[in-house]
């Protein structure tokens, strides 16, 4: 796809000051959890509705800054997954799922809320090419670069999952990925909608990061 060539062209590997490079992928992990107060979380939904924005659009573009100021560089690639059903896979069961490269070349001279709308433009653009496999994007950044481009993750976690699913005779409850002491290398951030407040859980590797 020429977007996923445009997009990935030249991109550069997140380099946290912090990190020991050498040790990432332990896959021991630990996790800070957060919760946004009332006012702040109503405040955000204030602001992103409008702007014609989602929260996801919003988190993950303030999680981008987040990154471009703690390691100081303008080229950010962030991972998040992305649920693809389409029309010719909507009767079949199973996981349709896709990683999805976030990358954003962030103007040091823009405001917060001019990014915001920057990356808004970009989250639109990648949803709509978000059907092209992994597998080929992958290939693309190997011949761009050797290191790691998946050090940071976002992903968003619907609130209620399961409630009251049922098939059968079998009820369904909702496992907290979250919960587990695992990581794969880098930081993950997750977010999940309250009805007053918003829920964040920073997952990172151990080896990779406390010290």
């Amino acid at each position: 796809s020429r977007f996923w060539e445009r997009h990935l062209d030249g991109l550069e590997p997140l380099q946290f000051p912090f990190a020991r490079s050498a040790l990432r992928g332990s896959g021991k992990g630990d996790r800070v959890n957060w919760v946004m107060p009332p006012a702040l979380y109503s405040e955000l939904q204030r602001w992103r509705v409008e702007r014609g924005c989602t929260s996801f659009m919003v988190l993950m573009g303030c999680f981008q800054v987040l990154l471009y100021k703690v390691c100081n560089q303008t080229d950010i690639t962030v991972t998040s997954v992305h649920g693809n059903r389409y029309t010719n896979t909507e009767p079949l069961v199973g996981y349709f799922m896709n990683q999805l490269l976030y990358r954003s070349q962030i103007d040091p001279t823009w405001t917060l809320e001019q990014f915001i709308l920057e990356f808004k433009r970009l989250c639109l653009q990648v949803h709509e090419h978000s059907a092209y496999p992994l597998q080929r994007i992958m290939q693309f950044v190997r011949q761009q670069t050797s290191g790691n481009i998946q050090q940071a993750s976002f992903t968003e976690v619907p609130s209620q999952l399961t409630d009251n699913l049922r098939l059968g005779d079998v009820m369904f409850e909702d496992y907290d990925l979250r919960d587990k002491a695992s990581a794969e290398g880098g930081l993950t951030l997750y977010f999940s909608d309250g009805e007053t407040v918003g829920y964040f859980t920073l997952e990172y590797d151990v080896a990779e990061f406390e010290h």
